[in-house]
Order: C-alpha cells, then structure tokens, then sequence
C-alpha cells in the first residue's frame, strides 16, 4: 500500500471513529429526555457503546480473517451503518416529536 493511501485510510478512519461519537452524543440526548439527566443515563449509553465496540470487534476480527480484503468489507459495513442511521432519523423525528430539535 502506498503512503498516500495509507494516509487516505487513516483519515477515513478518523472520520468514522468522529462519526460513531456522534451517535454516541445523539444516544445521550436521546437517553436524557427518557430517563433524565443522571449518572445512569450516561453509563448506560456508554455501555452499550463499549458493549457494541467489543461484540462488533469480535464478529468483524473473525469476518476479517476469512475474507481477502477486511478493509473493503469495512468499508461495507460502515456504508451500511450509515445508510441505516439515515433511515432511523426519519423514523425518530416523526414518531417522537417532542425530540424533533435533537441533531439538527
């Protein structure tokens, strides 16, 4: 792999690591107005972010080492990831419209 794209690579894993603490700060917005702005709220978003982090290294570790190119299959799944971020924010808005000001 050349420099240029080694550098390519880790600039879109930079973007992708700013992109999922996005949604980790949406979570928590979300979360405060269900349960209240409290020490609970935030643990349980942040474990079910680090619980998700850990499950999704396990399954994509043993995906990667059976397929010949793990970063294009990164690079699917992280498409997919946002396209289903895409269609649950239109879901989200119309069915709680009291959180229609949240991430916009």
């Amino acid at each position: 792999m050349h420099i240029a794209s080694r550098w390519a690579v880790f600039g879109l894993f930079f973007f992708f690591g700013a992109c999922a603490l996005i949604y980790q700060i949406t979570w928590m917005r979300l979360f405060r107005l269900a349960m209240g702005n409290t020490v609970f709220t935030s643990a349980t978003v942040l474990t079910a972010f680090m619980a998700g982090l850990a499950l999704g290294s396990w399954v994509a570790g043993r995906l990667a080492d059976r397929t010949g190119r793990p970063l294009r299959v990164y690079a699917y799944l992280e498409v997919f990831i946002g396209l289903c971020g895409l269609a649950r924010r239109g879901r989200c808005w119309r069915r709680h419209p009291q959180i229609s000001g949240c991430g916009r």
